[in-house]
């Protein structure tokens, strides 16, 4: 939300009059107000000041699906059971429900619009699901646990072979499908686990990127598209690497900057519930 509220007023107080840099729908997205388009994107029903805020709408419907879940699933502590829950959920969602919809006498839910954002996620809100799955029963721990007697030579080939394996059924097996990445992500994830654990520099590395990276995404599109000196400035090379590490590093201090403003928009809060607590408290 944050991005919202500081990226938005930005492009409308200082990249509202750009050239035309570019013939798709990027130089003027901040070239006039509209109250109704602004309401429109905050509560993520359309996304014209940001490609990547379709997001918004993918995180509600996995929010309220992940709270179901997790209720009506939190005396079940068997993790085959909920795994097979998951993958059962996953072909219902993905696969059975967009054919319920063909039929005639269900016709009228493929118009409409509480339907398709909320009732028919896809699979990257399944994915979520797999996600509660793996946290509730520290999977990775035990993964982690599972082959720490092995030595650092077959830990690394194996983890090699799961990620080799992973993008091999992914590309050639399964010809990409997007549905088939519930099955796959978590194996390429053990991979790198595993690879990671080996490098704990690397690992550290990673995790700095990680605690960044939903800003780092939500705020990129800004910089190399809409805001016209930023694109300059990352693009002026014409060279492909040089453009994704000035890009990276963009973002990386903007992520830091968001992250610097979160804690200090908590921080004011703890201050003033203390505050309010001492008054009532006289």
């Amino acid at each position: 939300m944050a991005c919202f509220f500081i990226f938005v007023p930005l492009g409308f107080l200082f990249f509202s009059r750009q050239p035309k840099y570019t013939q798709a729908f990027m130089w003027n997205r901040f070239a006039r107000f509209s109250f109704d388009k602004f309401i429109q994107n905050l509560t993520g029903y359309a996304a014209t000041y940001n490609g990547e805020w379709w997001f918004i709408r993918a995180f509600i419907a996995a929010i309220l699906l992940g709270t179901i879940y997790y209720y009506l699933t939190e005396k079940i502590h068997i993790v085959y059971v909920e795994t097979g829950l998951v993958l059962f959920i996953s072909v219902i969602t993905v696969k059975f429900l967009p054919a319920l919809i063909k039929l005639d006498t269900f016709s009228s839910l493929a118009s409409s619009y509480l339907w398709t954002q909320l009732f028919m996620p896809d699979t990257f809100v399944c994915a979520y699901l797999f996600g509660i799955v793996f946290g509730k029963y520290d999977i990775f721990a035990s993964i982690r646990s599972l082959f720490s007697s092995y030595s650092s030579i077959n830990r690394a080939l194996i983890g090699l072979m799961l990620i080799v394996s992973a993008f091999y059924f992914q590309e050639k097996v399964f010809s990409n499908l997007s549905d088939m990445m519930l099955i796959i992500t978590p194996v390429f994830m053990t991979g790198c686990i595993l690879l990671l654990d080996l490098c704990k520099p690397l690992c550290k590395v990673m995790q700095f990127f990680g605690g960044l990276s939903t800003n780092m995404w939500l705020t990129h599109t800004f910089f190399c598209y809409y805001f016209y000196p930023f694109a300059i400035v990352i693009f002026w090379s014409r060279n492909p690497i040089v453009a994704y590490l000035t890009l990276l590093a963009i973002t990386v201090f903007a992520s830091v900057f968001l992250d610097k403003f979160y804690f200090s928009i908590e921080k004011l809060g703890v201050k003033l519930r203390k505050k309010i607590k001492g008054i009532k408290n006289r």
